[in-house]
């Protein structure tokens, strides 16, 4: 397969890729810089999306998110890609991500999820949208105590309605 340009998973702007990998002191503090070395190709997606280290799964639930919006890449409407196109066993991913435990890797699923229910087809199979739900209730969703979290559950439960 083709190495995708995913974007690191812990910098959320483009200046930030430019810093140096120096560790920074602040406060008498040191804090080791974000890990932007995560890898994630077509090859090691499967792998990664199981990985025990919420860093790996997080950033192949932003890989996923990449690959949906070079994907769609401006064609309308909505709802239109083919899941397994973007990846093979996408539909099956989705709920899969959203019982991840670890609130900055649940985080990025609940962004995934939105956008796959927006962009593809195997959204709106009633099975692959039940399942996106009951892992919404069974999982930590819902029992996050950061705003962010609860706000994109509920958009995707709206979504899914």
């Amino acid at each position: 397969g083709v190495e995708s340009k995913a974007r690191p998973s812990t910098a959320p702007t483009l200046p930030k890729r430019d810093l140096p990998n120096a560790p920074s002191t602040s406060g008498g503090i040191t804090s080791a810089p974000p890990d932007t070395d995560i890898k994630i190709t077509d090859e090691t997606l499967e792998e990664s999306l199981k990985s025990s280290k919420w860093q790996v799964r997080k950033a192949s639930y932003s890989f996923l998110r990449d690959r949906i919006t070079i994907f769609l890449s401006g064609n309308e409407p909505a709802s239109q890609l083919i899941s397994c196109e973007i990846h093979s066993a996408l539909d099956a991913s989705v709920p899969t991500a959203l019982m991840d435990k670890i609130a900055g890797s649940l985080d990025e699923a609940l962004l995934l999820s939105v956008l796959y229910v927006d962009c593809c087809q195997g959204a709106r199979l009633e099975e692959n949208a039940r399942k996106i739900m009951a892992s919404l209730v069974k999982g930590n969703a819902f029992a996050s105590s950061k705003t962010s979290t609860l706000n994109s559950s509920e958009e995707l439960v709206l979504k899914l309605i």
